[in-house]
């Protein structure tokens, strides 16, 4: 069963001025003068805040399992599902962007070029993935002939096509998503491709919104599993994670690789080195590749910059 988990004093601390940052960057990024000077004393004041709210010790310390198993977003989580009127507007949410929703207009530019170079056919599906936007109020961009897209729909179409040029085609396949998200990447799968069953295996709030969230598109023939519940005797033909594998901490994903992907002999990652200071300690991407590879794994890596990376292993369907 998930429980809750919580931060010691040194990483709390280190957590807040990390969000702080963020919320002070893209505030900054976005206003007008006069607004980014009183985003920083905004800034100043919540640093302040930061560094007094971690003194109290926390008797209780508990180890994360993922950057995002956390209060603060679980909260989130459960709110959106829960409620509508949060719905309508959680992915404006400034904490919720900390983690999703968060990519700019010039990433999103980025990632339709990934599209239009390696999968340009899925133009043709491009109002049936815009529709990905239309819960939650997104911040969206105009993309000349895409016209008005989120980027992280963008991306998620990016992904998509990846997937689809390095694997090859998955409709009719066996699909398992590690890390749910808030369902997107799952809305954009199922545009994509008509898969014979689909299952996401996260933590539970975050699978509760994800349901919650698909329900409201006709999506209902997803299985949903927490770490815990997913039976290693089901077999896939394909897993694939956009980040949320690298978030995990290192006995989950050692997990995952021993008991379910010795299993599946498909799979595309992309991912990134996560600082000691978020509090999860996760395996290294050479370490990935180390444990994979003892499970009979040939994996293809690319190393993106800013210690992103993408892998993936295939043999024919």
């Amino acid at each position: 069963m998930h429980s809750v988990s919580s931060f010691s004093i040194h990483q709390q601390l280190l957590f807040r001025i990390e969000m702080m940052r963020f919320l002070y960057t893209e505030a900054v990024s976005k206003s007008r003068f006069w607004q980014g000077c009183c985003w920083n004393l905004i800034f100043a004041l919540f640093l302040f805040i930061c560094v007094f709210g971690c003194q109290k010790k926390d008797k209780h310390l508990v180890r994360l399992r993922a950057i995002y198993d956390q209060p603060v977003f679980s909260e989130i989580y459960m709110q959106a599902a829960q409620d509508e009127e949060k719905f309508s507007h959680f992915k404006s949410n400034p904490l919720f962007k900390l983690l999703f929703e968060n990519r700019c207009y010039e990433e999103g530019i980025s990632a339709l070029s990934e599209i239009e170079a390696r999968l340009p056919a899925f133009a043709e599906k491009k109002d049936l993935f815009r529709e990905n936007d239309r819960f939650g109020s997104p911040e969206v961009w105009e993309y000349g002939k895409w016209g008005a897209f989120s980027p992280t729909t963008l991306h998620y179409v990016a992904f998509a096509a990846k997937i689809k040029c390095n694997l090859g085609d998955v409709s009719n396949k066996h699909l398992l998503q590690i890390g749910a998200g808030y369902g997107g990447l799952c809305k954009i799968m199922h545009d994509a491709f008509s898969f014979s069953s689909y299952t996401i295996v996260d933590f539970a709030p975050q699978l509760q919104l994800a349901q919650a969230y698909l329900k409201h598109f006709g999506i209902n023939n997803v299985q949903l599993y927490t770490f815990d519940q997913l039976p290693s005797e089901i077999s896939y033909d394909c897993v694939f994670s956009d980040g949320n594998f690298s978030e995990l901490c290192k006995e989950d994903q050692s997990r995952l690789i021993n008991r379910v992907f010795k299993q599946i002999d498909t799979g595309f990652f992309s991912g990134a080195m996560i600082p000691q200071h978020f509090g999860v300690s996760t395996l290294s991407v050479d370490g990935i590749v180390k444990a994979l590879a003892k499970q009979k794994k040939s994996v293809s890596l690319t190393s993106l910059e800013r210690g992103a990376y993408e892998f993936y292993w295939k043999t024919q369907f």
